[in-house]
């Protein structure tokens, strides 16, 4: 199997990497591994002390330690026996994974580090002789990176249990045929739904954030299982960009917004305030360090407190630039002097969910469901004007109130002073810049609409929450087509031509409905 074809580290080198054996007559690295034992798993699942003696004593178990150059980056860790404990599932004469994790995962993320472990444990399979069927590993739900690791890497949730070694949580068994490799995602034949072109069955293992189209004709896919990939036009896998690791670590790298630099470059920004630079190509250049928000300064869930939630390219082709809105504040990257040119903050918790620049000294700001015009300072941006308020509070499908956020916006090829907005109170808006009021309303969708995109010089789509997409023509008073019964909620759109477009919908918690996210392709001819 190969490594990960980009590594978000550009100067790693696999070359560096080293195996060392832990255990039996190989003991120079057990404090390492102990360290790392005690640092990690005892927080999670109590005492390591007959883990760690039982890889000391090396009798029914191999371990080794991943180094990169001098410094620990992986554990694996398998027993060297066939094991039928749960052969009433069907996993039977089966090696058992105990760890295989990636560590210190914020700096070693992306680097195909959990690729090699795999590689690693399948040379030393083969080595035992023994005839195995396969492995099997069980991981804890509250691992969501290492679930989409060993799902992308072809293993089966086989068994699951709820309480098993914590109580309210849901542990999985997973099960994977001897020789592991990342199957290609399934291109299926398009069944017989209206305008359906193509589909990809398990693009991804959760929700798709971001679609967006590069200059050499493909496109980037970035998910919540914290990988991006690249795809042709026709919806085939060109590259791994970036892959998801199996760690403990509890930060969740979900992909949040991608964004396109120009032709050469792009970004991608994760929950966790991580923004990188990539080459058209896939090739990572650099990571981005930008001011981030500080936890005191926004009510948010504590995962939440640096995400990044849009990126937007400056307008100024002497000074390259792009933005990026956070919970709270924006900031404005020179891309040529590599540093943040200003961070302004723009509400105590709401969050930036949109920047438009209208010019190279004014931007258009969607802060939680308020439009507005922020102008250029002399060191940051200052509030201009207000566009449109916030609408009136709703009810969601529970019967909880909530505040009408504005989750996208979009200028309208039909007509460049009118922006598309998504709204989570079901609606779709037409934004008139000049008039500053919203020119039309629809409310045809069921709670929250995630993304606006043009089709072509007359209509826009939508797509949301209800698994529906809608297409809409500012002339009409409603919407002139719907594509219902997606897997899931459609969570974001990108048109490809006029006539094609491709989405991404994935079902609700979906290593548990054992089915991943679908790219659909539609022709609005077909």
């Amino acid at each position: 199997m190969a490594l990960s074809p980009a590594a978000r580290n550009a100067t790693s080198d696999a070359s560096l990497r080293t195996f060392y054996p832990v255990g039996g007559t190989h003991l120079e690295k057990f404090d390492v591994i102990s360290e790392i034992f005690h640092r990690i798993l005892t927080p999670l699942y109590g005492s390591q002390e007959k883990a760690l003696n039982q890889i000391r004593l090396g009798q029914d178990r191999k371990s080794f330690l991943l180094y990169e150059g001098e410094t620990p980056v992986g554990v694996l860790v398998f027993k060297t026996m066939l094991s039928n404990e749960f052969r009433a599932v069907g996993v039977e004469d089966s090696i058992e994974i105990k760890s295989l994790f990636v560590d210190h995962a914020a700096q070693n993320s992306g680097k195909g580090l959990g690729s090699t472990l795999l590689d690693k444990l399948n040379d030393e399979i083969s080595k035992l002789g023994l005839p195995s069927r396969g492995v099997h590993v069980t991981v804890s739900e509250t691992k969501q990176e290492s679930l989409t690791f060993f799902r992308k890497k072809g293993f089966q949730i086989v068994q699951e249990w709820k309480g098993r070694y914590s109580e309210g949580v849901t542990e999985y068994l997973l099960s994977c045929p001897l020789r592991i490799a990342a199957p290609a995602s399934a291109m299926q034949n398009a069944p017989t739904l209206p305008y359906l072109l193509r589909l990809v069955a398990d693009a991804h293992w959760d929700d798709i954030h971001a679609l967006k189209k590069l200059s050499d004709g493909t496109f980037v896919s970035g998910s919540k299982d914290g990988s991006l990939h690249k795809w042709s036009a026709n919806g085939d896998l060109v590259r791994i960009v970036d892959e998801a690791e199996p760690t403990h670590d509890p930060e969740r790298n979900w992909i949040t917004a991608v964004g396109v630099i120009n032709d050469a470059y792009w970004i991608s920004g994760e929950r966790n305030g991580k923004v990188c630079l990539w080459k058209t190509s896939g090739d990572c250049v650099k990571e981005i360090k930008l001011k981030t928000p500080k936890q005191e300064d926004h009510i948010s869930h504590p995962l939440n407190k640096r995400r990044v939630n849009c990126f937007a390219t400056g307008l100024n082709p002497h000074k390259p630039s792009f933005f990026v809105g956070f919970p709270t504040m924006f900031d404005e990257y020179n891309l040529i002097e590599g540093r943040t040119d200003s961070c302004t903050k723009v509400h105590t918790n709401d969050w930036v969910y949109c920047v438009q620049p209208l010019s190279e000294s004014s931007v258009i700001m969607v802060t939680g469901g308020s439009v507005d015009v922020w102008n250029r300072g002399e060191r940051d941006w200052r509030y201009g004007r207000n566009l449109l308020p916030e609408g009136s509070r709703y009810k969601d499908s529970n019967g909880k109130s909530q505040r009408a956020f504005i989750s996208s916006l979009t200028p309208l090829k039909a007509d460049p002073n009118q922006c598309g907005l998504a709204c989570f109170d079901g609606s779709v808006k037409i934004l008139n810049m000049t008039q500053g009021k919203a020119t039309k309303e629809w409310k045809e969708h069921k709670d929250r609409v995630w993304s606006i995109e043009n089709i072509d010089e007359n209509t826009f789509a939508s797509c949301g929450e209800d698994r529906t997409v809608k297409i809409w023509d500012a002339r009409h008073s409603k919407s002139v087509r719907t594509i219902p019964d997606h897997v899931g909620q459609v969570t974001t759109m990108l048109s490809l031509n006029e006539t094609t477009f491709v989405v991404g919908t994935c079902p609700d918690r979906a290593f548990k409905q054992r089915k991943g996210a679908e790219l659909r392709f539609y022709d609005m001819r077909k």
